[in-house]
């Protein structure tokens, strides 16, 4: 693992990963070719974290990781990232291909799909309007909430949270669970967004 600092970002856990893991490697932004090689195995797979998710931090490490992994592609390199890069993919997509990027999230929505398409045409049809352009989206985060819960109620009453339920879900996919006795219901579904080097998204679901 290599621990990349951000400018500005919260460093309060920094002297104890340093103290307490020595496999951690660690570095600082900004960072030239030459530091960032000396930082990585040449043996093992190095996972490379950002302390931060901002874009800013983003765009200075993404040029120097991109032509190390193009100058030295016998090195195993993932980057790691978080849900709000989902937001960059507009500008960053061939950068997080090129270099095996993994992204964490409980939601993903794939524009392209022929079920995000018809969604969008109806949204449009009945409210006269585009939907909000956030990630995750707001209406299509409501379709799947709606599918999920008045499903799961529909067949199995307030006992829904202990049955397998199936929904074809366009963005947000639930497992809920109750934490205690009279605890309320969480969300415990988490996936990986894979951008793969070979310009395809795998999306790995993690429970």
């Amino acid at each position: 693992l290599l621990l990349i600092e951000s400018a500005g970002s919260e460093e309060s856990v920094i002297p104890y990963l340093k103290k307490n893991f020595e496999s951690v490697r660690f570095a600082k932004l900004p960072i030239s070719e030459k530091t960032l090689l000396s930082r990585l195995d040449g043996e093992r797979e190095n996972v490379i974290v950002l302390t931060s998710s901002d874009l800013k931090s983003l765009n200075i490490l993404m040029p120097v990781l991109r032509n190390v992994v193009h100058a030295h592609p016998q090195l195993k390199i993932n980057l790691f990232g978080y849900p709000e890069w989902q937001l960059y993919t507009s500008r960053l997509l061939d950068d997080f291909y090129a270099v095996d990027t993994y992204v964490f999230s409980p939601f993903h929505l794939n524009y392209a799909s022929r079920w995000y398409r018809i969604f969008s045409n109806q949204f449009h049809e009945n409210f006269h309007t585009e939907m909000l352009p956030v990630t995750p989206r707001v209406a299509v985060y409501g379709f799947d909430s709606g599918i999920y819960f008045l499903k799961g109620l529909s067949h199995y009453g307030h006992d829904f949270c202990n049955q397998d339920i199936y929904t074809h879900p366009l963005q947000n996919k639930f497992m809920m669970k109750r934490e205690t006795t009279w605890g309320g219901l969480t969300n415990h579904q988490m996936q990986l967004i894979h951008y793969m080097p070979s310009h395809q998204i795998e999306i790995i679901e993690k429970k």
